[in-house]
């Protein structure tokens, strides 16, 4: 029923922490379909897509990544990880992690 796939997605997302919000999932639902298209999107792209300022950007995928905050030292949710991309040293590319890939399923599951 449509009831419990909605709790079978809410509790997913709880299950993740308490600190996340729903700009986290809406970018991590966009990295992680856009991951399915290609390896890996450009973080001003999906950036841009969503229609969120570079600082916001910056600190939600931070937020999704293995560490955040300004010096890196808090945990992130390790959903995502960033590297350079090859064809322009001054953008990133955003992938999923393992855990990201699995937690991607799961949502898709829940749906489905």
């Amino acid at each position: 029923s449509p009831s419990a796939k909605l709790l079978e997605l809410t509790a997913l997302i709880e299950g993740l922490g308490p600190l996340v919000t729903t700009q986290m999932v809406r970018a991590f639902v966009a990295i992680a379909a856009a991951n399915e298209e290609s390896a890996g999107v450009n973080l001003a792209d999906f950036g841009n897509r969503l229609g969120l300022p570079s600082s916001t950007r910056t600190r939600v995928v931070q937020a999704l990544s293995v560490k955040r905050g300004g010096n890196g030292k808090f945990p992130g949710l390790d959903l995502v990880l960033t590297a350079e991309d090859p064809h322009d040293a001054r953008a990133l590319i955003v992938f999923l992690t393992p855990k990201g890939r699995r937690f991607w399923a799961a949502l898709k599951s829940a749906l489905s």
